[in-house]
């Protein structure tokens, strides 16, 4: 029985918001100066902690100052228009620190996540208002500053160096203890998510949106029919969990100058070609065919950066078949612990744990003479996407077994049924934005010959495994893993 699985629809988007880090000290009032560098924090849950799984975009050195309204607690207050924004504070001293530095460097920029000012909050990212010049009320402890709201882009400058840290533990450079708010006033310069963050103590939650991903997605499609013949896939697909870490470094005007992308996980696959034939002599090569491409949700920091991570499974054959019966041929395959890192501007890429063990599957009814040679690739693709669009490449790590099986009538000698035997070869291999395909590791190894009817000797064989590694580290390895069931 074929047990069809509706392939699920793509998740959603994971959008990472703007979040203040736990170390951070808004007691601090020097984090009212305005300052040529910046730490941005972001993660999937509004609450963090000290343990929480933060992503960071670091900005060592701004067109502008800035100031990160977010870091403070003495702003009791904040509304903008279009053209202008006012800041109460809670205390005489946050007041004059505020008046004092940030008369010394119009034009800087204010960093705000709140409603009340700008149209940042709504779509989750902070806002950016580039200030000409204010006028400060001692009375009141207000400024009202006459300002531009910006970009991204604009606020940090066409040569500032961009670092993206996504799916890490980033922490703030600073080593003082976070302290709690004073009493009097409460921030509004950053929104009440943010204070909330810093509050919390909710432990990490393991499977964070943040970079680890599930999937199990399987179905069967027909590769291939007609009168005498059908081609299936029966049960195609993949399973697994998958940790994404990604760093970037690039400027606007330079592009990307720095990208690593690290992947540690887990999978298993199902590839199955059954050939159902009537009185058909026929050499029959199955082109490349995509069995299963399963969207994993991408992690995006709006307007800054993202990585959309997919796994696509194919399979294309070469089948030479003189029958009228049937023939099913795949594996299970099994990777219970791989690492790899891709370094997209180096162009190098390194891997381990990407041979699978494999269970051969197979059945045959009929008088069957065939062979069939099946490549089952199996992809992990990672997009890349900086500024919306500004840059798109991808990087994908392939790992390619091919199933070389061979089933043939004998009615003498040691075997009178049908003779089989298998070989699975492996390879490995990362493609980088296009520009470059990179070798990791090349494999091949007998996994059986036995006879399917009645055998007069022993003719099952596991032949040792042929390795030709592609680097010293895999000369170290064991030649090749293997595991299959008894038929």
């Amino acid at each position: 029985t074929i047990v069809e699985r509706e392939i699920e629809a793509p998740p959603s988007p994971s959008v990472l918001i703007p979040v203040v880090h736990p170390l951070i000290d808004l007691g601090d009032v020097s984090h009212l100066k305005a300052d040529n560098s910046a730490n941005l924090y972001f993660s999937d849950r509004k609450a963090i902690s000290m343990t929480s799984q933060t992503s960071l975009v670091s900005i060592p050195r701004t067109q502008y100052p800035i100031v990160r309204l977010e870091h403070t607690s003495y702003v009791s207050s904040m509304t903008c228009s279009s053209e202008s924004a006012i800041l109460e504070f809670s205390t005489q001293t946050a007041f004059q620190t505020s008046a004092a530095d940030w008369k010394q460097k119009i034009p800087f920029i204010l960093v705000s996540y709140v409603s009340s000012c700008g149209a940042g909050y709504s779509s989750k990212t902070r806002d950016y208002l580039l200030v000409h010049k204010f006028a400060p009320n001692p009375s009141s402890k207000s400024i009202t500053a006459t300002i531009t709201h910006v970009d991204f882009s604009t606020a940090i400058g066409p040569s500032s160096e961009v670092n993206v840290q996504i799916g890490t533990s980033a922490s703030p450079r600073s080593s003082s203890k976070a302290k709690r708010s004073p009493t009097e006033g409460q921030i509004s310069g950053v929104s009440s998510e943010l204070r909330s963050s810093r509050r919390s103590v909710a432990p990490r939650v393991t499977g964070s949106k943040t970079g680890t991903f599930s999937f199990n997605n399987f179905q069967t499609i027909t590769l291939l029919q007609d009168d005498s013949l059908t081609v299936q896939c029966v049960g195609c697909g993949g399973s697994g969990t998958i940790t994404l870490v990604g760093s970037l470094t690039f400027t606007i005007a330079n592009g990307l100058t720095a990208a690593s992308i690290n992947l540690s996980g887990n999978m298993q696959a199902t590839v199955q070609v059954s050939l159902t034939a009537n009185n058909l002599s026929k050499d029959i090569n199955i082109g490349s065919k995509d069995l299963a491409t399963i969207p994993l949700a991408d992690i995006s920091i709006p307007g800054i950066a993202s990585l959309g991570p997919e796994i696509k499974i194919s399979s294309s054959a070469d089948v030479t078949i003189s029958a009228t019966g049937s023939l099913t041929a795949g594996a299970d395959l099994n990777w219970p612990s791989f690492q790899a890192n891709m370094d997209a501007v180096a162009l190098t890429a390194s891997a381990s744990g990407f041979t699978p063990s494999l269970t051969p599957i197979d059945q045959i009814s009929g008088t069957v003479s065939a062979s069939l040679n099946l490549n089952l690739p199996v992809s992990i693709g990672i997009a890349i996407d900086i500024l919306n669009g500004k840059f798109d490449k991808s990087v994908d790590l392939t790992d390619t077994p091919t199933l070389a099986l061979t089933g043939s009538v004998s009615n003498g000698g040691s075997c009178s049924g049908v003779e089989i035997s298998a070989t699975l070869s492996n390879k490995v291999d990362a493609n980088i934005l296009d520009l470059d395909t990179i070798d990791i590791a090349d494999s091949s190894a007998q996994l059986f010959s036995k006879c399917l009817g009645t055998q007069t000797t022993t003719t099952a064989t596991s032949g040792a495994a042929s390795s030709t590694p592609t680097s010293a580290a895999q000369k170290k390895r064991q030649a090749f893993a293997q595991t299959y069931d008894s038929f």
